[in-house]
This record gives C-alpha cells, structure tokens and sequence, in this order.
C-alpha cells in the first residue's frame, strides 16, 4: 500500500509591508536594524533613532544599495515611488546610483561655478590687495570694474568666460574713448585670472 503520506515544507511567511505606524512609532535599538518593506525597499534604525531609507538591488549581477532619503523627510510612501523609479530605471539597464552620483556632479559644478564668479573673485582679490596699494588706487581700481566690467562679466562664472567677452568689456570702453583706463582694465581682469588660477 502507498504512502497517502504527504512531507510538508515549512514555509517562511513573507514579512508584511510597513504601514505609516510602524515607520512612526519603532523605537531604536543598541545596535542598528533593518525594517523590510517590499521589492528590496527598508527602513534602516540608527541606534541614535536616525532612520534611513534603502533600497537593495542587483546590478549586472552585483548586490548594490541605493539611499532613498531619511525619515520624516521622505515618508514611506515617497519612499516607495523612489523605489520604484530606481526599478524602471533598471529594466532599460540603467543603474539609479549612476544617476543620483552623476547628479551629484552637476550639482557640485553649479556650485562651483556659482561660487567662483568674476565679481566675487574680483573683490577678494581687491581685498587681498587693497592693504598694499594707495587709498585711491584701491578705490579706483573697484570704482572700474563695478562701472567697466562687471555688468558684462560679473556674474559669470570665471570658468565659462570666453576671450571674446573681456574683448567686449575693452571694446565697449574704446567706443567711450577711455584707452587708458581700458588697458588698466584689461590688466585688472587678467589679474584676477591669475588669481583664480594660483588659488585653484
């Protein structure tokens, strides 16, 4: 006679999604832990009771973690659309921290350049050297470049100005008849230059 017997496997029940209750009200622990959510998506508790946003993926077949934010800035389900737009990303073969780092770049030249504009290199530079030249030279030497030259570069970054704008600063000066103040200027602005250049 056959054996009707059948074996029975344990299986393991899935853990439950996160509710808004249980990102508010978990407490910390000495030692971090992580609250699964779903498709990769966790909540990691600091002991300090920081909370983190994670999402676990693979990317040409390497595990990769992908930060999503922190708790209650990103709320739960904020958190989950970022999830999911990172897994739209990988189905076309792109990897979502490529695009977060790559951001991260672009972010950090804006504010490079945005920090590092001709009349703000200028007047550090003025204030460098104010202290070694004669009170109306230093006054002068502002008075120019606020009246001459920083209404066409000022607010450029120092890395994005081309030849042809400082030769618009000059030619703008030469139609108004001021040579000689026009060849200061044009020592001015390419002092600056080298001032940018030797403090990086």
């Amino acid at each position: 006679m056959l054996s009707t017997d059948l074996e029975v496997k344990k299986v393991k029940p899935k853990a439950k999604p996160l509710t808004d209750l249980d990102v508010k009200n978990i407490n910390p622990k000495e030692k971090p832990f992580k609250l699964s959510d779903a498709h990769g998506l966790y909540l990691l508790v600091q002991p300090n009771g920081s909370k983190y946003w994670r999402l676990k993926y693979r990317f040409v077949g390497k595990e990769k973690m992908l930060a999503l934010g922190v708790y209650p800035e990103v709320s739960l389900k904020e958190a989950r659309q970022g999830g999911e737009a990172a897994r739209k990303q990988l189905k076309v073969g792109i990897d979502p921290s490529a695009v977060i780092q790559a951001a991260k770049r672009v972010e950090q030249v804006e504010k490079l350049k945005k920090d590092n504009l001709f009349s703000e290199l200028a007047t550090e530079y003025h204030t460098l050297k104010s202290p070694s030249w004669t009170a109306g030279h230093s006054k002068q030497w502002l008075v120019n470049m606020e009246r001459y030259a920083f209404p066409i570069i000022g607010e450029c970054a120092i890395s994005d100005i081309e030849p042809m704008q400082v030769l618009k600063v000059l030619r703008a000066m030469e139609t108004q008849g001021t040579f000689e103040t026009r060849d200061r200027i044009g020592q001015s602005i390419g002092a600056v230059f080298k001032y940018a250049i030797a403090t990086g």
